[in-house]
């Protein structure tokens, strides 16, 4: 998205509007691919859209050396900004993108070798000085989390699948269940027998788990410990490609369909373009353990496989009044597409640390 792209066509939740709010400098980063002067028009109409813009210098992308040199005075001349240094175009440094972004970090195996690279052309070919410098005249950013207490000393353990069928996570959601008094247990689905000793809540998170879904059908010691531990009253949330594992099965990129967990009687499946994508507000419609009906809690959604099975236990609604019904929840599980960040609403992660609290070890 770009600088002034936001929620609903506007500057709401846009990169714009956080440098509104915390008045910091914006350095606009800018392909020069197949252009020349015609950049000072785009820089113009960037820095010039809105008053202030807090845009203070630009980086030219995708420009060699040769360019940059020829255009620097004259873009500067035309914009008033100071340009800050261009970067080439670095073929071996080049990271893969796939249906839901970029490849991750774990699956890359000269990705310390890429950042090299990347850092030593940086500091041949960036202003790194004037870069500091700016950052340094930035004013103090002020603001604070809200306040958490333990909900319970019980210390529960919390099995958060982790690996690279699995990957999708805020780390807040992770540091705010430690401080509501959880202890977290990381597993990989893909290659561990079991959950974790003393498990008495799951967190299945989102990934790709389509990419690895021969693998994890192949698990089948683990699929058969997820399911009778949700089964058996486990407080568990899955969200998004954690959702699809909880299935009967799930079709992986080839179309090629194979067996999961069995908790959730519904068939995952691939779809040709993006099915949900955005922010969204979701409000609970039926009662479960997490989010009582009629409470809400802001949610994302982003994902091309669907499900023959979407569940109703919520209500989303897009910014543009758009809605549906969604979410599987239970007296034990809430799962469904939705990413959820628990800091929007932390009295849902507080319910779920207290309801694995109270299931004991498993």
């Amino acid at each position: 998205m770009g600088y002034y792209d936001g929620v609903n066509y506007g500057l709401q939740a846009s990169s714009y509007e956080l440098a509104q709010t915390i008045a910091s400098p914006v350095v606009l980063v800018v392909s020069a691919k197949a252009a020349a002067l015609s950049l000072a028009a785009l820089i113009k109409g960037f820095s010039e859209f809105k008053s202030p813009s807090h845009i203070v210098g630009v980086i030219l992308n995708d420009c060699s050396e040769i360019l940059y040199n020829r255009l620097k005075a004259k873009l500067s001349a035309e914009t008033g900004l100071p340009m800050l240094g261009h970067f080439p175009r670095l073929p071996e440094c080049a990271i893969e993108s796939r249906h839901l972004g970029l490849v991750t970090s774990a699956e890359i195996t000269d990705l310390r070798q890429k950042l090299i690279k990347l850092g030593q052309q940086a500091e041949q070919s960036l202003e790194i000085d004037a870069l500091l410098k700016l950052a340094r005249a930035a004013p103090p950013v002020y603001g604070k989390l809200p306040h958490i207490e333990k909900v319970t000393t019980a210390k529960p353990v919390i099995a958060v699948a982790k690996d690279n069928a699995f990957c999708f996570y805020y780390a807040d959601n992770l540091a705010l269940l430690r401080l509501l008094g959880a202890q977290i247990a990381e597993f990989s689905p893909l290659h561990d027998k079991a959950l974790p000793e003393g498990t008495s809540g799951l967190y299945l998170g989102g990934g790709y788990p389509e990419l690895y879904a021969k693998t994890l059908s192949e698990n089948t010691a683990m699929l058969e410990d997820v399911r009778k531990a949700v089964l058996g009253g486990m407080p568990t949330i899955a969200e998004c490609g954690g959702f699809l594992y909880l299935h009967n099965t799930l079709e992986d990129d080839s179309g090629i369909s194979y067996s999961m967990a069995g908790v959730l009687p519904g068939q995952g499946y691939k779809t040709a373009r993006l099915q949900r994508f955005g922010y969204i507000n979701l409000m609970a419609m039926r009662e479960n353990a997490f989010l009582p009906v009629g409470e809400s809690m802001p949610a994302h959604e982003f994902h091309y496989w669907n499900s023959t099975l979407k569940g109703a236990s919520c209500k989303a609604t897009k910014p543009d009044g758009r809605t549906w019904e969604c979410v599987l929840a239970s007296s034990n599980l809430f799962a469904g597409f939705p990413h959820l960040y628990f800091y929007s609403h932390p009295a849902f992660a507080a319910r779920f640390v207290k309801a694995a609290a109270g299931f004991g070890g498993y």
